[in-house]
């Protein structure tokens, strides 16, 4: 009977099923935490895959009211609004008196007469007795001859008298400009390297590469000191070009990374990457309102100082900023932050990958809404067309249709993530694009403060992008100088461009026009040979041919 194990009391019972359910419930909590995990995970695979292998287009396939439709009655749809809007434009230029706007040619050269015509005879085998009436054309095709090297040798007169006193010589004037002296090549050879490395984003090494193939030996050592002779030059004008941007009131900015090896003198090993620094290369540029202006220089690294000390002498004691909304522009004085809400949509664009139950279609309708309001934005703009910088009254109706249009489609959208927050996972991919837009949510105020102001960052992105390829191809910068040399001669091609300026012709003029002597820098004006300037000759203009400069 000892042996015999006693029965449990019901108190000793009730314990163990509390227990039990205790490890239930833990168990329980752990499998779906597991749960939530392989679907984290299996968002974080689908986005990857997204990125690699998926379209990088990020239209979405939801019109404007919210209804999904295939892109053929998207397209159908908002070419019929773009031409009820087009119309009303043309009625309201009718009725000022302007004249009705010339549509773009859509033929592979835009003015035929711009460009030299050759004509070719071709023979056509005859009978003897046939007579020639005339000829027909049978062919017109454009034809293209790569960059034309040559020698050029100067012969100047030389002059002399002779008199009772002797022989008297009158010696020539060098022709060389400044910038040139001492070199054995022609400035125009500095404004090509300028041109293909900042405007055709090409390495050094690949343009020596292809001068090679061309039987001119021309080394990456003597490329580099020509830039750096055309920089002396160059850089009071640069520096003309910064005080315009910093002294703006509506601004642009964007930043992206850049190696550079030697910094400060410290030469580091390329091959061990803790020993190069990763710099910032930061774009300001000048908003609506003002000229195409932009500035590129180094920073080191991507703190705040940089775009404070930037802006510690600007004469404008109030700004308008859109940025990419990184955190560190929000501290700069005097500031009106505007936030790029096409970074706000790509995060909504991402969470489409969440494998969450109802998360992409939650993601689909924030895209939505947010195309509701690119949508009224790209009519305003429409309606309105390109502004002039000096139209003040343009910017302000600007403003009151996005006041009266763009606003409410905003607010709507606000309204659903301010819902959708507390009801979504937090670390799930539209979680997380949720929490960026309501951190970003404080500044869409701002949109309306000022017709001039934008709700995208595009145009500084694409400033960026010619630096990020120019990077991609030469890898990293060598010294801190050298990448100061590739910031002012990109910042001078992407104005000139914007300006419609061709940048080889622009840079060979101010080469051949600016002063390289340090003294008489100091009292040139600078001002005159901006892109944007009156003073700018018309051959310098993009798509100025050969012959209308002959005629020139």
């Amino acid at each position: 009977m000892e042996n015999e194990q006693r029965e449990p009391t019901q108190e000793e019972l009730k314990a163990q099923i509390a227990r039990l359910n205790e490890q239930v419930r833990m168990l329980t909590e752990q499998h779906e935490k597991d749960l939530q995990l392989i679907d984290y995970l299996k968002s974080l695979n689908a986005l990857r895959a997204k990125e690699l292998f998926g379209r990088k287009s990020e239209q979405s396939d939801a019109s404007p009211d919210g209804s999904v439709q295939l892109h053929l009655f998207d397209d159908i749809e908002l070419e019929k609004e773009i031409g009820e809007t087009e119309q009303k434009v043309e009625e309201l230029r009718a009725a000022k008196g302007e004249a009705p706007k010339r549509k773009k040619s859509k033929n592979l050269i835009s003015d035929p007469s711009k460009f030299e015509r050759v004509e070719v005879i071709q023979h056509t085998p005859h009978p003897d007795d046939y007579v020639l009436v005339g000829h027909r054309i049978v062919s017109e095709k454009l034809k293209v001859i790569p960059a034309k090297y040559y020698i050029e040798v100067i012969k100047a007169e030389v002059w002399k008298k002779e008199d009772e006193y002797g022989t008297v010589m009158v010696e020539p004037e060098s022709p060389v400009p400044e910038a040139g002296k001492g070199l054995m090549c022609d400035v125009s050879v500095i404004a090509y390297l300028a041109k293909m490395k900042t405007a055709d984003c090409l390495p050094l090494y690949r343009i020596e590469q292809d001068l090679g193939r061309r039987g001119i030996n021309l080394s990456r050592q003597t490329m580099s000191n020509m830039l750096y002779r055309g920089y002396d030059v160059l850089k009071p004008l640069g520096e003309v070009i910064k005080t315009y941007v910093r002294d703006a009131d509506n601004q642009r900015s964007d930043e992206t990374p850049l190696t550079i090896i030697e910094i400060n003198g410290n030469k580091a090993r390329a091959a061990d990457p803790s020993k190069t620094s990763l710099s910032y290369v930061w774009l300001f540029t000048a908003g609506q309102g003002y000229h195409p202006a932009f500035w590129y220089q180094v920073g080191p690294g991507r703190g705040a100082s940089v775009p404070l000390s930037f802006f510690a002498d600007s004469k404008s004691e109030r700004r308008y900023l859109m940025t990419d909304g990184y955190r560190d522009y929000f501290g700069i004085p005097g500031a009106v932050n505007l936030v790029c809400l096409d970074h706000v949509r790509r995060k909504f664009v991402k969470a489409d990958t969440d494998t969450v139950s109802g998360h992409r279609a939650l993601a689909g309708e924030c895209v939505t809404l947010l195309d509701a309001v690119y949508h009224e934005e790209a009519l305003i703009n429409r309606l309105l067309g390109p502004i002039p910088m000096d139209r003040k009254d343009l910017f302000e109706q600007r403003r009151k249709l996005r006041e009266e249009r763009l606003k409410p489609k905003l607010e709507l959208f606000v309204q659903k993530i301010d819902g959708l927050e507390p009801k979504v996972l937090p670390k799930s991919n539209l979680g997380r694009a949720i929490a960026y837009a309501e951190s970003m949510k404080p500044y869409f105020p701002n949109y309306f403060l000022d017709g001039r102001t934008e709700i995208s960052d595009a145009y500084s992105e694409r400033g960026v992008k010619p630096f990020v390829i120019l990077r991609k191809n030469m890898l990293f910068a060598n010294t801190e100088k050298g990448a100061n040399v590739t910031c002012l001669y990109c910042s001078l091609t992407q104005t000139a461009i914007h300006c419609g300026l061709d940048p080889f012709r622009y840079y060979d003029w101010l080469l051949r026009n600016l002063p390289a002597e340090e003294e008489k820098q100091k009292a040139f004006d600078y001002p005159s040979y901006l892109p944007w300037s009156d003073r700018i000759p018309e051959r310098l203009r993009a798509g100025h041919s050969e012959t209308e400069e002959k005629k020139d």
